[in-house]
C-alpha cells in the first residue's frame, strides 16, 4: 500500500510540474507533495515497526511468532486460551477448543471408509488433521499437500506447536509435499 502511495505521490508531484505555470501557489503544492512523500517514505522504512505496533493492538494475546510468507501473514498468539493461529488476520484454531474441529473433519472420513492405509490431507499445515489420522494403526501413510513451506516448517520445528499436533509432521509415515493442491491433484495418482 505504502509503495503505491509513493507512485502515487510521484505522479501528484509530476502533475504540480507540468501544470506549475498554471498554479497560484506553486510552492504550497510543491510543499505538500514533498511533505506526503517524505511521510510515504518514513512509514516505508519502518513498516515492520507499523505492522508489529499494530499486531500487538489487533490480538488480545501475546504475539509468540509472527512471519510473512509469499502465501500469507502468519501470527501465533499465546494466552490464557492456550495458543491461537491467525491467519491474514482471520483465526485458524485456538488450542482450547480445535479438537472439535479436527475429530469431526477426520473420524467420520476415517470410519466411513473403513481402514484405509494411504490418505492424503490438502491444506492443514498445522498438522492437527494429521494428529488425528494417526490415531488409526492401520494408516500406512500420510501424504499432507500444503502450499506455503511456513505453515509446515513451523508446526515441525517450534516444540511448542510441534507439541500441539503430537509431532504429527515428523512422524515417518507423514510426508509432507509443499504446492498447490489442485496442480498436486492433477499430476498425481
Amino acid at each position: 500500500g505504502l509503495l503505491f502511495g509513493l507512485m502515487n505521490a510521484l505522479v501528484a508531484l509530476w502533475a504540480v510540474w507540468l501544470f506549475r505555470w498554471e498554479l497560484r501557489r506553486l510552492r504550497a503544492h510543491v510543499a505538500a507533495c514533498v511533505m506526503v512523500l517524505g511521510l510515504l517514505l518514513a512509514a516505508l522504512v519502518g513498516a515492520e515497526k507499523i505492522t508489529t505496533f499494530a499486531e500487538d493492538k489487533f490480538y488480545q494475546d501475546s504475539i509468540v511468532f509472527t512471519a510473512a510468507s509469499p502465501y500469507q501473514r502468519i501470527v501465533v498468539t499465546n494466552g490464557k486460551l492456550g495458543h491461537r493461529l491467525f491467519l491474514n488476520g482471520n483465526l485458524q484454531f485456538a488450542e482450547r477448543d480445535e479438537y472439535r474441529y479436527h475429530e469431526a473433519l477426520v473420524h467420520p472420513a476415517m470410519l466411513a471408509h473403513g481402514n484405509p492405509r494411504r490418505v492424503a490431507v490438502l491444506g492443514g499445515g498445522d498438522g492437527m488433521a494429521v494428529r488425528e489420522i494417526l490415531k488409526y494403526p492401520g494408516v500406512e501413510q500420510v501424504t499432507l499437500v500444503e502450499l506455503d513451506p511456513a505453515m509446515t516448517d513451523l508446526f515441525t520445528r517450534t516444540p511448542a506447536l510441534a507439541a500441539l499436533n503430537a509431532n504429527a509432521l515428523g512422524n515417518p509415515k507423514v510426508r509432507t509435499v509443499n504446492t498447490d493442491a489442485f496442480t498436486w491433484l492433477q499430476t498425481t495418482d
